[in-house]
């Protein structure tokens, strides 16, 4: 879960220094937080939950931590462009439901 909460909870009080430092717009910075909870449902209903039901749990975990470590990794490069950030996240979106739901 800590891996979990750092790819999330990351920008949030610095938003508006990071609209200005970037050249982005506040809704993209915003946009940021909220695409890992848009691609939560889809990804829970059309893979998540079957892989880890056919392919077992091991497996499901090493899915969502691969994609885990894709994000805190492409976080590293936003000095380049702010898009690796929106890229990190939605890699995060696409693994979180691989840890959430591991029973």
């Amino acid at each position: 879960n800590l891996v979990n909460a750092t790819a999330y909870a990351f920008y949030s009080p610095i938003s508006t220094k990071l609209s200005s430092i970037y050249d982005v717009g506040l809704e993209i910075v915003d946009f940021v937080f909220l695409d890992h909870l848009i691609l939560y449902l889809p990804v829970t209903l059309l893979c998540s939950n079957y892989i880890l039901d056919r392919k077992g749990l091991t497996y499901g975990m090493w899915i969502g931590g691969i994609c885990f470590l894709i994000c805190l990794w492409m976080r590293l490069l936003i000095n380049y462009s702010f898009a690796f950030c929106i890229l990190a996240n939605i890699f995060s979106g696409f693994g979180n439901p691989f840890i959430q739901n591991a029973p």
